[in-house]
């Protein structure tokens, strides 16, 4: 019972900050923004949030990948939508990040799209 509705909220959350950032169809370009062509802004925003704690860490994507086991192409493929996070490596990234797990849609779209 706790587990939905720390689900429900987990995606009603989600689904105002997609709201909020104008997610009717608006579409980025991958030459000006390293992304996906077919990612959203609210797709975007949030990838971007994820950067930014790293940043504000003083990390760089080399030391993530690191602490994370993977090789840094696979982190870039990971942060440009490319190739979807899998659970483990995204709690991995939280606890790295010193970030709660209660947290974690604020960081990483569901199913590797925002809703």
């Amino acid at each position: 019972m706790q587990d939905e509705l720390i689900d429900t909220l987990a995606d009603r959350i989600s689904e105002r900050i997609c709201d909020s950032l104008g997610k009717a169809q608006t579409m980025l370009k991958k030459e000006q923004y390293g992304l996906q062509e077919n990612m959203t802004l609210c797709e975007k925003q949030l990838f971007l949030k994820l950067r930014g704690r790293i940043k504000e860490l003083g990390m760089d994507h080399g030391y993530l990948a690191k602490k994370l086991g993977m090789y840094p192409h696979t982190l870039s493929k990971r942060m440009t939508g490319k190739l979807q996070w899998q659970l483990d490596e995204m709690y991995a990234a939280m606890d790295v990040l010193l970030l709660p797990y209660n947290r974690l849609h604020e960081y990483f779209p569901k199913n590797g799209k925002a809703i």
